[in-house]
């Protein structure tokens, strides 16, 4: 009984002193509503994983753990948000992973989610949130002065470091609600809700079940954004014309308004992203740029768009500017230039103009007539594809955005060996060059017309035909809306590989080399040779003599199909499983039509039995006279 009694002790004491190391060491402490004040209530600094129990969110776990290994003493806990869902939304974390930052017992604003692709940028983000003396204490274990005792090592009575005070808080009402919008306010504005920029939720109660959870969600970033924009929701269950006026199917969708002007977001469908575009959209506006800035402006931004108009703007060019900017908002700024320099620079020869440059190279929007360069449709589909960087970085986050094309180039690369600078370099280059040569088309088109015009000009002038020669020297050369075909991607090899390959169906060991795959988003497949039957590579000539072969006779080069999930993920779209169906509907639909029209016809030409008596117009079944 002693020995029993001395044995029970001795285990608990063992456990106690383990749960104990563990609160002081490295290893993740396991936070729930139970034990959650262990670290609520301490001064020390904490970097908090949000995440699901399991083997979810490997990659994620995997960057974090090679990221504070550099800090042996980093104190770091882990919530199952599965398990103690409760806790996660007390602390108001709606989605994970993420890894929240709490100082003081305070959470701090900026968080680490699965947006951060290396070990680098997770690094990065332990450093912004501590000093230089903390960094080392926490490498070395040494402690780090505080203001206590700061004389004993010093003379100087200067703080070792100061926090500044966070005063994001003082833009923003923490109080502010959405505004529930109904149809007089779209056609009547007679409050006036809708007078500058709005943003707004489209939901529904019945249709979709889950649009409850966007409540919380809405509202916090509603208090987030500044009050000059409007956000506003619209309950589609009593607002059924509102909806169907701006075509709304699905929920929830996500409207930006400008007046009465209307685009769809069509961004991810999470918090961090809408609340970015949100206070993107309520700061958006056109700045005025110099020859002088426009080298710093291409070195800072990949992607921008420059109007360019003369000494004067007009009512309609201004109205041109603000529709722009709804459009441009969250995807790349707007700059306006009266500069015969920068127009001279990217080669604009007539006012207005509108310029995207992308990656230095100049993309201009074509136009005969003031209609159609202020046409709404016509600009937006333009600024859809205006707005993509030469050579982009895939992501599933992006994904649907980026291989919204004919054609996807895509390159697996590793940013930890030497070439990736290089690689990226060359797969840059090769989507210059390859919209070069899409823009030599485009001229050689239109010369091509030119020269058909003057040569039908030239044969009415002989034939002597005065209308046909008022009629072609009038006609004016169609500019088609540049389309481009290809677009060139990047992803790292070592985050999203396992992705990338799970989504193509590819199953064959990858060389150390850099890979190279391109997608027919179209056909739903890919290849992996060029035309010569060698793998793909990052060359030149052998990639655009393979691009320009799939693009005239896409059968001619050996393809593979993809697998069970499409480029970007969720169920392929097999058009003979959904066409097979219908096709046999309609079938069955007219050989119906045929039946009925047939049994009319045999009806019509039959004789009729009945014999109208005389004196009477109508026919009467009782009554029948003999014919002599």
């Amino acid at each position: 009984m002693i020995f029993s009694s001395l044995s029970f002790l001795f285990g608990f004491l063992v456990l106690a002193f383990a749960l104990a190391e563990s609160l002081v060491s490295n290893g993740d402490i396991y936070l729930g509503t139970h034990n959650a004040s262990s670290i609520l209530e301490t001064q020390e600094i904490w970097f908090v994983t949000f995440t699901k129990s399991g083997e979810a969110f490997k990659d994620f776990n995997d960057i974090w753990e090679a990221s504070s290994s550099a800090y042996p003493n980093l104190h770091h806990a882990k919530v199952f948000c599965d398990l103690e869902s409760e806790f996660c939304k007390s602390q108001g974390v709606l989605e994970y992973p993420q890894i929240a930052v709490l100082r003081n017992g305070a959470w701090m604003r900026n968080v680490l989610d699965d947006s951060h692709h290396s070990v680098d940028s997770a690094l990065e983000f332990v450093e912004a949130h501590l000093t230089y003396c903390q960094l080392e204490s926490l490498k070395t274990g040494s402690n780090c002065l505080t203001e206590e005792n700061y004389d004993e090592h010093l003379d100087s009575r200067e703080a070792v470091f100061g926090l500044e005070e966070d005063e994001s808080w003082k833009r923003v009402n923490s109080l502010r609600k959405a505004v529930n919008l109904v149809f007089r306010d779209f056609l009547e504005d007679s409050e006036n809700i809708l007078s500058d920029r709005a943003f707004v939720m489209f939901y529904s109660t019945t249709k979709c079940p889950d649009c409850f959870q966007w409540e919380p969600i809405w509202l916090s970033i509603t208090r987030d954004v500044a009050d000059e924009l409007t956000m506003g929701y619209v309950n589609c269950d009593s607002e059924e014309d509102l909806c169907a006026y701006y075509h709304v199917d699905k929920y929830p969708t996500f409207i930006a308004f400008q007046k009465l002007d209307a685009i769809k977001y069509e961004g991810p469908l999470n918090y961090r992203e809408l609340s970015r575009y949100a206070n993107q959209l309520a700061t958006y506006q056109t700045l005025h740029v110099q020859p002088e800035e426009i080298e710093s402006i291409e070195h800072t931004h990949t992607t921008f768009f420059i109007f360019f108009h003369d000494y004067a703007l007009t009512l309609e060019d201004v109205q041109s500017l603000k529709r722009m900017e709804l459009y441009l908002a969250g995807n790349a700024p707007l700059f306006q230039s009266d500069s015969a320099a920068l127009a001279e620079r990217y080669g604009v020869h007539a006012l207005p103009a509108f310029v995207s440059v992308r990656n230095g190279e100049p993309f201009l929007y074509q136009a005969n007539t003031p209609r159609q360069f202020r046409s709404h449709e016509r600009i937006r589909n333009w600024i859809r594809q205006a707005s993509l960087p030469l050579a982009s970085e895939l992501s599933p986050v992006n994904c649907h955005k980026m291989v919204d094309r004919k054609l996807s180039v895509i390159a697996l690369l590793n940013p930890e060996s030497e070439s990736y600078l290089g690689d990226r370099a060359s797969l840059l280059n090769f989507g210059k060059h390859w919209f070069q040569f899409q823009k030599r088309r485009e001229r050689n088109f239109i010369s091509h017309q030119r020269v058909k015009k003057y040569t039908a000009l030239t044969k009415a002038k002989k034939s002597k035909n005065q209308k046909k020669i008022e009629r072609i020297k009038y006609s004016t050369i169609e500019h088609p809306i540049f389309t481009e075909s290809v677009s060139f991607l990047w992803t790292d090899s070592t985050v999203w590989q396992t992705w990338l390959l799970t989504n193509l169906g590819y199953s064959e060991t990858l060389t150390s080399e850099v890979t190279v795959f391109i997608v027919d988003n179209e056909r739903e497949i890919f290849y992996t040779q060029g035309h010569d039957g060698k793998p793909l590579k990052l060359d030149e000539p052998s990639l655009f003599s393979t691009l320009r072969a799939i693009l005239d006779n896409s059968k001619s080069i050996p393809h593979q199909e993809m697998g069970k999930a499409t480029m970007c993920g969720g169920e392929i779209y097999h058009k003979s499983a959904y066409f097979k169906p219908i096709i046999y509907c309609l079938f069955l639909f007219l050989s119906c039509i045929m039946i009925i029209v047939l049994i009319h016809k045999r009806r019509r030409a039959q004789p009729s039995r009945m014999q109208p008596i005389l004196g009477f117009m109508d026919f009467h079944p009782l009554v029948t006279v003999k014919a002599d």
